[in-house]
């Protein structure tokens, strides 16, 4: 059963009145304002496997320079029983900062993400 519920009494008091249904008189906001104002986001997903240019043994030892702005990408890292996983990759050479980037997903749906930094001097 819904009730409407008004301040028509005394100071300002609600009080129940005959009518059967609820105003809601509250702010309306969108996703994207409740999400900004609890400082959340939203993921924008994960995709299971993805191809991505990685040069080979022979495309490394060329003279041309590799200017790659991806240098790796790998979708399954499995850690060992400490979480600790190793990943090897060669740079690029371009002389600058490349930003890294680690994004998880457990086996149980809990995310997590870590960056870090490093420069290459070729």
């Amino acid at each position: 059963m819904l009730v409407k519920y008004e301040p028509v009494g005394p100071n300002g008091e609600w009080i129940l009145t005959d009518q059967r249904t609820i105003l809601y008189t509250a702010p309306q906001y969108t996703e994207e304002e409740l999400l900004e104002m609890n400082g959340m986001w939203k993921a924008q997903g994960y995709y299971p496997k993805r191809e991505f240019y990685e040069p080979d043994e022979i495309e490394l030892a060329s003279p041309t320079p590799d200017y790659r702005n991806l240098l790796q990408w790998e979708p399954a890292v499995l850690t060992d029983e400490n979480g600790v996983a190793e990943i090897t990759f060669e740079a690029s050479d371009v002389n600058t900062e490349f930003i890294g980037i680690i994004e998880t997903v457990d086996g149980t749906g809990l995310i997590g993400a870590q960056s870090f930094s490093f420069r290459v001097y070729r």
